[in-house]
């Protein structure tokens, strides 16, 4: 285990690391199981210690030698262990993430290990599980049912929502916990299990066929005559949705369409070839992202290679404090490449990829491992994407945030990437200007009626396109309140 950590940190963490450093704060992450551990290097030794009493003393290994640093920890575990019960009685389990815990978040805050158990639930999260396509409540009892997913067994066989589990293959639940119950509904795809629901006053037992389920991450509703879509996250299946759904809404709405709002406002992102994909549905020629990391496979870029699939609509993407990673790929090239206006509020800033590997133990590490720069070359570390209409200052109203852009002087196209001329180089700069709209939480009304507004306005729409960042103001949209 230790020996495949330490492999994947050296080998790919987006910065050289000093394994010495990495094993003693990892070694000293053993202090949340035994309080009176200490480590510590003293010069060519690592020495352990339990309360008053030294331990363990070994010679510290060359930096490059990551076998022999987890030949070290392993010895320094099993010396504390040998005097620490409370040591003695943690499961492997328990050591594995006390270390990894403390070792990673030395390195930056992304990177973090997943138990067996968690990175379960979070590969199941990107790439599907087999089970039945429910939803289960977690604020009440998690044995009611919160959704049920279309075209799914628990669909077929009529289960409902707010329908509650008592039996899973004739065996009562009780109180059981969540997570339990989740471990019962999955397991592999085509195998049959039963289930017991009771409905008002009355008890029904239904046999199902698990199948692969995909967590869905897009949602669609239509607003006025345009078609909102909002992304949750990018697993798998996200850009498919997402064209699936568009097409639902052309039907639908027919030539009334006036444009497209997709809002990643609370998304935190996922997988990178999704956010790729998604932002391919729209966008027709030029760069999406590049990244850039010291592993020579994190040295990529990535162009579009489609048609965009709205035939030119208006587009709006909405984003917020949380929007952060994929959804901040996918609005940095939509806006930078002219095809779309961001409204809300400056995002969170996470400009880097990780990578994932997996461990011994079927757990997870996972490492941050590149940097991504928007199209016209920025990096989306820190500052984030910064909204062409802010709305995140005091007093903003889409009353204010239309007279603002209807009394903006309208600029002319000079042929280049908008971001081009609207991102200063100048970090300092940058940061001021990311000042001008703060980073705050959204998902409410105020940038939907904003966007509704806009398309139902194609003039004020086309306006609006043309505003470099900074033009709305707080003191711009007062003054013309």
């Amino acid at each position: 285990m230790f020996l495949a950590g330490y492999d994947s940190i050296q080998e790919y963490f987006i910065d050289p690391v000093k394994l010495s450093d990495v094993t003693t704060k990892g070694l000293n992450g053993l202090k949340s199981l035994e309080p009176s551990l200490a480590v510590e290097r003293r010069s060519n030794l690592i020495e352990v210690a339990v309360g008053s009493s030294v331990v363990g003393t070994f010679p510290a290994p060359r930096e490059d030698d990551t076998t022999a640093w987890a030949r070290l920890t392993t010895s320094a575990i099993v010396a504390g262990r040998d005097s620490s019960n409370a040591l003695a009685d943690s499961r492997p389990e328990r050591i594995y993430k006390a270390v990894f815990d403390a070792a990673l978040s030395s390195l930056d805050r992304f990177s973090r290990y997943a138990t067996a158990e968690a990175a379960n639930d979070n590969r199941a999260a990107r790439d599907g599980f087999g089970g039945i396509g429910v939803t289960l409540a977690r604020e009440d009892d998690p044995r009611r049912i919160a959704a049920v997913l279309e075209n799914t067994p628990a669909a077929r066989a009529g289960l409902i929502v707010d329908d509650v589990f008592t039996h899973v293959d004739g065996q009562e639940l009780g109180g059981m916990e969540l997570n339990d119950l989740v471990r019962r509904l999955r397991g592999p795809v085509d195998s049959t299990l039963s289930v017991t629901v009771r409905r008002k006053d009355r008890n029904i037992t239904v046999s199902l066929q698990r199948a692969f389920i995909v967590p869905p991450t897009v949602t669609y509703r239509r607003e006025g005559d345009a078609a909102y879509f909002k992304l949750a996250s990018f697993n798998q299946r996200t850009a498919q949705t997402l064209r699936e759904h568009f097409n639902v809404a052309r039907t639908e709405i027919g030539p009334r369409l006036n444009g497209v709002i997709l809002d990643l406002r609370g998304n935190p992102g996922g997988l990178l070839d999704q956010a790729v994909s998604v932002s391919n549905l729209f966008v027709s020629d030029g760069e999406i992202v590049s990244i850039r990391g010291r592993h020579p496979n994190s040295r990529q870029h990535f162009d579009a290679r489609r048609d965009d699939i709205t035939r030119g609509l208006p587009l709006i993407v909405l984003v917020d404090h949380h929007s952060a990673s994929a959804a901040e790929i996918v609005a940095a090239a939509l806006q930078d490449s002219g095809r779309a206006l961001v409204i809300g509020t400056r995002s969170y800033g996470k400009g880097t990829v990780q990578t994932v590997q997996r461990m011994p133990n079927g757990g997870e590490m996972t490492l941050t491992w590149a940097r991504f720069y928007a199209p016209t070359g920025y990096p989306l570390q820190d500052f984030g994407v910064m909204p062409t209409v802010c709305t995140s200052f005091a007093g903003a109203d889409s009353r204010m945030l239309m007279s603002a852009i209807r009394s903006s002087a309208p600029r002319v196209s000079d042929g280049t990437p908008r971001q081009q001329r609207m991102i200063p180089v100048d970090t300092a700069v940058r940061e001021k200007l990311g000042k001008g709209c703060p980073a705050r939480s959204g998902g409410g009304e105020l940038e939907i009626q904003v966007a509704r507004q806009l398309l139902e306005d194609p003039p004020l729409f086309a306006r609006a396109m043309t505003l470099r960042l900074g033009d709305l103001t707080p003191e711009v949209a007062a003054a013309t309140h």
